[in-house]
């Protein structure tokens, strides 16, 4: 029935996905900030699993050299960016919100 449909969509996860991918900059990144690592993984989780688009982890970036990516708030300082694209997930790279600001 369409109320099934409609109740079944709405379950769906805002960003969906088929594959997630790292990449190694993102990878050294996450070593680098190690200390934030359960932070991190907690993010990566919230940004999959979002059932709708929530600014602080889906929020575009429209200018800098990651024009185009999305980025997710760790900390008031920490940003995870990342696009999709064909419903794969590419994790690019973590970078503190100042430097987000000058690139």
């Amino acid at each position: 029935s369409i109320r099934q449909k409609i109740e079944f969509e709405a379950e769906q996860p805002y960003l969906k996905l088929a594959s997630v991918i790292k990449e190694p900059q993102y990878t050294k990144a996450c070593s680098f900030y190690q200390s934030n690592e359960k932070q991190i993984q907690q993010t990566e989780k919230k940004l999959e699993e979002a059932l709708k688009y929530q600014k602080k982890l889906h929020e575009s970036l429209t200018h800098g050299r990651f024009s185009g990516c999305r980025h997710a708030r760790v900390t008031s300082n920490l940003r995870i960016i990342y696009y999709v694209n064909n419903k794969v997930l590419r994790y690019v790279d973590l970078i503190a919100h100042d430097e987000l600001d000058r690139s």
